[in-house]
């Protein structure tokens, strides 16, 4: 469940932090019980759209590469990319 804190610009609660009233994800049930029954903490409820649709949140994709890239067959090569090279059979 997603909380945000109203009291202040930051707080720090059981090892999560809660700034600039941005909406953190707690999962330790345990914190759960405890920041609803704490002053300051409200639940997280997304805005609605005129039309009555929710903003979704959309994780950013980034695409880590690693590795290089074979001048012939144009696979991404992690480990042993100059005996890839050097031996591929690739028709380019």
């Amino acid at each position: 469940m997603k909380y945000i804190y109203t009291k202040g610009p930051w707080k720090e609660f059981y090892g999560y932090v809660f700034y600039d009233g941005r909406p953190t994800e707690v999962t330790d049930k345990a914190t759960l019980e405890k920041i609803q029954r704490e002053v300051g903490f409200e639940k997280y409820q997304p805005q609605e759209i005129e039309n009555g649709e929710e903003i979704q949140e959309t994780p950013a994709e980034t695409r880590v590469l690693k590795g290089k890239e074979c001048s012939k067959c144009h696979q991404i090569i992690p480990k042993g990319w100059y005996m890839h090279q050097k031996w591929c059979r690739s028709v380019s």
